[in-house]
């Protein structure tokens, strides 16, 4: 009869276990490192991303600018700095995406974490409505790289949008001067340009032309002195 010596296997065995409760170990501390390293920078992102926006909110005048530091007061200042302050003039509905986006923002925070259909909809809609105010903030503040910046900040939950503006430098009062030179001499020449139209057709409608070679007559010319056809 033959014997096996297990005495050698046993001793495997128990290495095996020490040294892959060794790497579980190590995995573990690992993770636990990892996580405390993404809190701190959530933390840092949230903290400065918000003081970004409570100091251009006080800049532009909006009560309440701490705010930005509770989630749900944080969807109502940015609605209004990106849509009520920075939207374009010239939407009319800028007021309604506004109150939008704090609905959304509300909404949001009273789903929680809710896996559900709702809940999945309202999160990427508040993400839609805040990425957009945050472009149209952009745009005013840094317009050459406005959509660089949006798609970091959509990338990561508007985190980033935060902290760009706390990087930003608002436009000097010269700089805002000098845009509203521009935007005065488009509107001075679109209204010299409409009243030479005007002056153009009234001079059409009021003229007179010789009805044998076209020349253009004065009010009292009783003959073309072109043609010397008799004007009616």
């Amino acid at each position: 009869m033959v014997h096996f010596n297990v005495d050698g296997l046993d001793k495997l065995g128990d290495f095996g276990d020490g040294a892959l409760g060794g790497f579980l170990a190590s995995l573990g501390v690992l993770a636990v490192f990892l996580i405390i390293i993404l809190s701190i920078a959530f933390v840092f992102l949230w903290v400065f991303g918000s003081i970004g926006l409570m100091n251009l909110a006080k800049k532009n005048n909006i009560p309440n600018p701490w705010l930005v530091f509770v989630p749900i007061g944080r969807s109502y200042i940015l609605g209004k700095l990106g849509f009520e302050k920075y939207g374009d003039k010239k939407n009319s509905n800028n007021t309604t995406f506004m109150w939008i986006t704090f609905g959304l923002g509300v909404a949001s925070f009273v789903l929680g974490t809710s896996d559900g259909d709702i809940g999945t909809l309202v999160k990427y809609a508040l993400l839609f409505f805040e990425c957009w105010a945050f472009y149209n903030i952009f745009k005013n503040l840094n317009e050459k790289n406005s959509v660089v910046y949006t798609v970091f900040t959509a990338l990561t939950g508007t985190l980033l949008g935060g902290l760009f503006i706390y990087l930003m430098k608002e436009p000097t009062e010269e700089k805002v001067e000098d845009a509203n030179v521009v935007e005065e001499k488009k509107e001075e020449v679109k209204e010299e340009k409409k009243e030479t139209k005007k002056a153009t057709k009234k001079e059409s409608t009021t003229s007179k032309f010789c009805t044998e070679c076209g020349t253009k007559l004065t009010k009292e010319a009783k003959f073309c002195p072109e043609c010397g056809k008799k004007v009616n």
